[in-house]
Order: structure tokens, then C-alpha cells, then sequence
């Protein structure tokens, strides 16, 4: 009671006399002036007379006591240092009939709240702007703040708060803890400004209206910090950045948790009148849905970064599109884009790209329309219906799309990376690496490796001349631009053999020179009739090194394998595969070749330089002839190469038991027919010298390889 009587008292004191019939209640107790509105007075008048009583260069501090709404049209405007607080009032709603909490009623024409004398506080005042209203509160200068305050209605022409150094420079300015509601223009309309921050504010707008933004910036509007800004029902976009009034471009905005729900159109829009100008904004962990266009679209500005566990979903059209065509360096890494396109558009998908953009990297992405599948109908995670100057799509899960992973079609592969997605409707879908591929360290095979960098191909027929026992035949040579004697080729036959080639074909390691190969087909058994049929050749340009492992079947079911008599100096498994020198060939026989379930044995091969064939192309391969079985003396192998020895192993079947029956399904039936297996082309293929009875070969083969 005694602390009241003192202000009343000092109240008294100090009141002075009317001025034009208006009451004005202050004081100069800590520079503290305080207003009552009275019905039929303006408000805003009454304010600024309060304000020509501040000191200059002291803080002005006026409060308006509470009260019943009251209507001004007199604009308030800022002097140096002010401070204006109301009682704390103001909710959000977007209905049509929301004037509840607000106690502050602008009715004229212009702008209600004038703060461009630098240094103003706009603290807890709920303002409802009429009609006719072009701002509802401007900032210009330094350092303004509006703190817990609310600001409501306007027309489609009206901004809530402007942020405009027009005529003042305007710098470090905040806006905090606010709502705006019920706007079908500008909830906060930046330009000219630099540092701006905006924090926990929401910006609702009418309901059903098409003609609001909940954040607009243009031209000279830089530096802007958004933390925890919810827009929703904003009308046009939820935010739009453009460049409308020449000048500098809108550059560096932070965004984090920033919501864009429920726009007319496009969510968060990119405008065209960005050019290629090097906007650089960044958003984090925000928001895009229920647009009735795009998520976020991207026709302009380059320097665009989406990340930070952004979600964008279930839009009428795309997730997110950039048509623009001159944007550079749009990064999209970390989001959740999903189930999007729900008007079923025929290519509305997670990420479209089309107008030819630059360097797109679009990585660890969730691109889906699982747990939205009743509304999103996204074609593919990533449709490209453009070139791109450089397309990096890697590490995204693209699962659950009405079409597929990804149609990157008329992105041209060299300027292409394409790796690490995932789609678990049909398994990973293929990597693609422009350029030459660098691996540190082992490559680990799982379910499959190939490696290979391939320069060309070609086809070469002959008639099948016959080619006598232990020679050797060139064919017509395959040009292969860019071949050099150092690069490895592999061929393999088209059709099928004749039924005069009963004991198999021989194809030796093609011949490489520059620009050309040539397809060798050697004969080394007694008897047979050999040749060479229509032939491909797959051409790799790569060194090899490393080990190679061969698997073969058991001898022929015809021949009994006495072991406890025999030991195994017999055995063809034991015998060394000869590798030709000099020409960087090696004999391959064609691989894939489909055993049927055979017992298997490795043998290393230490890889040598390798030989040169004779200049005529014919060669007597007596040397290369099968190895005598049962301790037999034969001449030592061609130049370094030296049989394996691996340790005998005692013998575990009597002498005259039976082998074991996967070791005599295939052989059992060939002594009376042809044989039979998925492969026949491929099981008449036979070592010219590695071992001396009729058995299929299959090798797979481990290198490090540098392309």
C-alpha cells in the first residue's frame, strides 16, 4: 500500500495539463511515460506527444496502460532510443473474425508503427491493421527490436513488418517471440536490410487465401538468420526469395527449422530472377508439405544448400525441382523427400531436374513414398529430363517409387556419378564412375566384382578351316583404336561348333598390337579337327597383377585313378599351366563356364612375361602338348616355368573303389553321346598343353588393377 500511494502521489505531483484535450498520464520517475488510451482520442497522436517529451540521447520508455481496443489512424513514429510495451495480448488466428486480442486498431492509410530513428523496442502490442494499410510496422536504421508482439490483417498490398533501409540504412535488426496472422500480403517483407534476425516467429495466413507469403526477401536483403519460423495457409509460398529491384542480389541466408505448410503454390520458392548470382542460403532441418505445387523450388540462384534432416512431403507436384537452368552448385544431402506428386502427375517425382542446371550433388537422401503411399505418387527419387553439368547421386535410399530408383537418362554418363543408392524393390541399382577409377587398398569381392575399363570390340568369321594337330591359325585381325600390345584382350565364340568338333575347340590368347588383335586358333590333339567360328572379342585396357585360381572336373570317368599304386606323380591336376612371354598374353581359355558341381582344387599360377608367336601367325605347339601321365620323362617346361608342387596326401580309397559320384555324372554319359551340360560350346574347350585328358575349365581370377 505504501509503494502505491507513493507513485499515486508522485503522480499527482508531476501531471501535467492536458495537451489538445487529450489526457496524457507521465512522469519522469526512471524516464518512464505512461498512456492511457481514452475513447475518441488517437492513439497515435497521444504516443507521439509522449515521445517529444523524451530527452535525446536517453533511453524513452512508454508504456500504455491497459484498456479497451482503440482505434488510431495517426501513424506512430520512433524517435531516438524509444521503447513502447503494451499488455501482453496477442494469440494467433486465422479465421476471419479475428480481432479479439488486439487492442491496437490502425484505420489509416499508410504505416502504423514508424522505427527508423534507430535503437526502438516494439514489446507485447497486438496491432490489427485495416484495409487500407500498406505496413503494419516498418524498421529501418540500426538495432530495432519487436518482441512479443502480434500483428494482424491488412490486404493483399499490406506487409506486417517491413525490414526496408529505404531512406534509412538498416542493420541488426530483430524480430522475436512474434505472431502474425490473418495477412493475405507479406507476414515480413525484407529488403535493403542487412543482418537481419528473424527468431520464433509465427506467421499464419488467412485461411484458403492465394495471394500471401509468410517470408518474403529481395533485392539488398543479405545476412539474414532464421531460427524456428512457422508459416502456414501462407498463400503464394511460405518463402520467396527474388530479385525485383536491381542491386545487390539477396544473399547469405541461414535458415534452421524453418516451416513452410499448406502454401498455395510452391512451398519455398528459388525465383528465376536469381540468375546464376551466388545467393549462398543454406536450410536446415526445415519444412516443405502440403503445397499445392513444389516442395522447394529452385529456378534461380546458385550456392543452394538443403540438408540437415529437412523433410519435404506430400506436395502436389515434385519434392523439389530446379528448372532454372543457370543455378550452380545446388546441394540436396540428409533430407527425407517423400511421398510427393499426389496429383499423380505423369513425371512429378522426389528430385526433377530439368533447364540443363550446374553441378547438382544430391547424397544420403531418403526419397520415398513409403508411409505416404495412400497420397504421394513420386515416378522416381531422381528424373533428369535435361543434361547436367555434373550429377553426383550417391548414398540415397530411392525404395518405394511408382516407376523406379532413378531415370537419369538424359544425363550424359561422363559427367555422371551414380553409386552407393539403394532400392530394396529390385536390389542396388548399377554405379557409374566417370573418369578413371583410383582404389586404395584391396578391392573385396561380394556377390560378385568386375572391374573392367573396356576401349572395344569386334567380330571375326571365318569357314572353319581345319587346323592340323599341333599347329596354331591366325585370323583376319580386329581393329581396335586404341589397342596397345601392353592391354590384355579376351575372346569368345557366337554359335555353337559343328558336330565334326567333337573334341574341342582351341582358342588361344588373342595377339595385341597398336590399334589391332588378332584371334589365334591352335589344334594340339592327335586326330581332331579344329577351327574357329564367329568369335567376339571384349578388349580391356588395364595391367593385371596377381594370382590366378583354376578349377577344373575330374579326369574321365574311363580312366581309373589308381592312387595307392600310382601315387600322384600321374595326375594332370598337379601339372603346371604354361604362360606365353613377351606380348603381355596370356592363354586364357573363356570363362563363366557352368560346372556341374565338380569337386574342386585350386592351383596358384604365378603370372611371367609372356612369348611372341612366330611372325607367320603359325606356331608348332608340340610343345604345349598334354603331359604323360604315370611317372612318364618328358623335356622340362618352355622358359621358367615350373610345375606345382603341392605335398602328397596318402591315398583314402582302396585301389579299384569307385570315385565319387559327383565326380562321374557329367563323363559317365559322354563316352556314348555328345555331352551334355548348360554350356556345350563352352566345355569343348580345352587347354592346348595344361593337361592331357578332356575336362572343362572354369577360372576366376583375383588382380589389383590400375586403368
Amino acid at each position: 500500500m505504501r509503494k502505491c500511494f507513493a507513485l499515486l502521489l508522485i503522480g499527482l505531483t508531476v501531471l501535467p495539463p492536458a495537451i489538445h484535450g487529450q489526457q496524457i498520464l507521465g512522469s519522469d520517475v526512471n524516464g518512464i511515460l505512461y498512456v492511457t488510451p481514452i475513447g475518441g482520442s488517437d492513439l497515435g497522436a497521444q504516443i507521439n506527444a509522449a515521445a517529444g517529451g523524451c530527452t535525446t540521447g536517453s533511453q524513452c520508455q512508454i508504456v500504455v496502460v491497459p484498456g479497451a481496443q482503440t482505434s488510431f489512424s495517426t501513424g506512430i513514429v520512433y524517435v531516438a532510443n524509444e521503447s513502447i510495451t503494451c499488455p501482453v495480448s496477442n494469440a494467433i488466428d486465422n479465421t476471419n473474425g479475428s480481432d479479439d486480442f488486439s487492442r491496437l486498431t490502425y484505420t489509416g492509410s499508410g504505416t502504423a508503427v514508424m522505427m527508423g530513428a534507430g535503437n526502438g523496442r516494439f514489446v507485447g502490442c497486438d496491432l490489427l491493421l485495416g484495409s487500407s494499410a500498406i505496413e503494419g510496422i516498418h524498421i529501418g536504421s540500426y538495432s530495432n527490436f519487436v518482441y512479443d508482439a502480434g500483428i494482424r490483417g491488412g490486404s493483399a498490398g499490406t506487409s506486417l513488418i517491413h525490414i526496408n533501409g529505404t531512406p534509412f540504412a538498416s542493420e541488426d535488426n530483430h524480430i522475436q517471440n512474434t505472431r502474425l496472422s490473418d495477412f493475405v500480403g507479406n507476414g515480413i517483407y525484407i529488403e535493403n536490410a542487412n543482418d537481419t534476425h528473424l527468431t520464433s516467429i509465427t506467421a499464419y495466413g488467412k485461411a484458403g487465401n492465394t495471394t500471401g507469403t509468410s517470408l518474403l526477401v529481395d533485392s539488398n536483403g543479405t545476412g539474414i538468420v532464421i531460427n524456428n519460423f512457422v508459416g502456414g495457409n501462407s498463400g503464394l509460398h511460405g518463402l520467396w526469395v527474388r530479385h525485383s529491384l536491381g542491386g545487390l542480389y539477396p544473399t547469405f541466408g541461414f535458415v534452421t527449422n524453418f516451416e513452410a505448410d499448406l502454401a498455395n503454390s510452391d512451398g519455398i520458392l528459388f525465383d528465376g530472377s536469381l540468375g546464376s548470382a551466388n545467393i549462398d542460403w543454406t536450410l536446415v532441418n526445415s519444412w516443405s508439405a502440403g503445397s499445392g505445387g513444389t516442395g522447394i523450388h529452385i529456378s534461380g540462384g546458385s550456392g543452394i544448400t538443403i540438408t540437415g534432416g529437412s523433410i519435404i512431403r506430400n506436395n502436389a507436384l515434385d519434392g523439389i525441382l530446379i528448372d532454372g537452368g543457370s543455378e550452380i552448385n545446388t546441394v540436396i544431402t540428409g533430407n527425407q523427400i517423400i511421398g510427393n506428386n499426389s496429383l499423380n502427375t505423369t513425371n512429378g517425382s522426389g528430385i526433377r531436374i530439368t533447364g540443363h542446371p550446374n553441378a547438382v550433388n544430391i547424397v544420403g537422401n531418403v526419397i520415398s513414398n513409403y508411409n505416404e503411399a495412400a497420397t504421394g505418387h513420386q515416378k522416381y527419387a531422381l528424373l533428369t529430363q535435361s543434361d547436367v553439368e555434373g550429377l553426383v547421386f550417391s548414398n540415397n535410399l530411392c525404395s518405394v517409387n511408382d516407376t523406379g530408383c532413378s531415370n537419369t537418362s538424359t544425363a550424359v554418363t561422363s559427367k555422371l556419378t551414380y553409386s552407393g543408392n539403394i532400392n530394396t524393390d529390385i536390389g542396388p541399382p548399377a554405379s557409374y564412375f566417370p573418369g578413371t577409377l583410383g582404389v586404395a587398398g584391396a578391392i573385396t569381392e561380394n556377390g560378385g566384382l568386375s572391374v573392367t575399363q573396356t576401349i572395344g570390340s569386334g567380330t571375326v568369321t571365318t569357314a572353319g578351316t581345319a587346323v592340323a594337330a599341333g599347329t596354331s591359325q591366325g585370323q583376319p585381325e580386329i581393329t581396335i583404336t586404341g589397342a596397345k600390345t601392353t592391354d590384355v584382350a579376351h575372346c569368345s565364340l557366337n554359335a555353337a561348333p559343328v558336330a565334326t568338333w567333337r573334341t574341342g575347340i582351341q582358342l588361344l590368347a588373342p595377339v595385341v598390337t597398336s590399334n589391332t588383335v588378332t584371334v589365334w586358333s591352335p589344334c594340339s590333339r592327335l586326330g581332331s579337327y579344329c577351327g574357329v567360328l564367329d568369335s567376339t572379342l571384349g578388349f580391356q585396357q588395364c595391367p593385371s597383377y596377381g594370382e590366378m585360381f583354376i578349377r577344373r572336373q575330374t579326369l574321365s570317368t574311363r580312366l581309373c585313378l589308381h592312387m595307392r599304386e600310382e601315387l600322384l606323380g600321374h595326375a594332370g591336376l598337379q601339372q603346371p599351366i604354361t604362360i606365353l612371354g613377351e606380348r603381355g598374353r596370356i592363354p586364357h581359355l573363356v570363362i563363366c563356364i557352368q560346372a556341374h558341381k565338380p569337386t574342386e582344387q585350386q592351383v596358384a599360377v604365378h603370372l611371367f612375361h609372356q612369348q611372341t608367336l612366330p611372325a607367320d601367325g603359325v606356331q608348332n605347339l608340340q610343345q604345349l602338348r598334354q603331359q604323360q601321365l604315370l611317372w612318364w620323362n618328358r623335356r622340362p617346361s618352355y622358359r621358367s616355368v615350373h610345375a606345382v608342387k603341392p605335398s602328397r596326401q596318402p591315398g583314402q580309397d582302396l585301389v579299384n573303389h569307385s570315385a565319387d559320384v559327383t565326380q562321374w555324372v557329367i563323363l559317365g554319359r559322354a563316352f556314348f553321346v555328345r555331352q551334355t551340360t548348360e554350356h556345350i560350346t563352352l566345355l569343348l574347350i580345352s587347354s592346348a598343353h595344361a593337361f592331357s585328358y578332356h575336362s572343362s575349365l572354369w577360372i576366376s581370377s583375383s588382380f589389383s588393377a590400375s586403368c
